[in-house]
């Protein structure tokens, strides 16, 4: 083992090593007792999940929502791109989702639809359309989000 103490007849004082175990075993016992303070976990963060463009039109109402409804917890929102944004690896307690995913233990409900958009070049002869069919599409370069698209 590690010599923790220097003794002597004179003094007692910590080698290095000691030093180091002190610390450790301090921040030890410091995350222990934040886990046992039940009055704590009331104000942990719900950390809600999302991919790449959070929730469009609708993160500003619900994060005031939140915080009046809600206000001794606080709302953490992490982006992360993958099709869960983290719920399957737990990472996050909720998330918001782009259309259905299937995964163990998941349950989803539907908040709301949203409608498709195609993005075309200005200049393209599809710029001055109002509306597209998928076959219209068909003969130009299509981009997809393959880490965390839906559709």
């Amino acid at each position: 083992g590690l010599r923790l103490v220097d003794r002597s007849t004179h003094h007692l004082a910590l080698t290095p090593e000691g030093v180091a175990f002190r610390d450790k075993a301090a921040a030890a016992v410091a995350a222990f007792d934040e886990a046992l303070d039940t009055g704590r976990l009331r104000h942990w963060p719900l950390r809600l999940g999302h991919a790449w463009s959070a929730f469009g039109p609708y993160t500003t109402p619900l994060l005031r929502t939140w915080q009046e409804r809600h206000p001794a917890t606080p709302l953490e929102l992490l982006r992360i791109d993958d099709r869960t944004a983290g719920l399957t690896r737990g990472e996050v307690d909720a998330a918001l989702l782009r259309g259905p995913v299937q995964a163990p233990g998941l349950v989803t409900e539907v908040l709301f639809t949203e409608a498709r958009v195609a993005a075309v070049t200005s200049d393209g002869p599809l710029a001055s359309r109002t509306s597209l069919r998928l076959a219209d599409l068909a003969d130009g370069p299509v981009v997809v989000n393959t880490v965390s698209g839906t559709t």
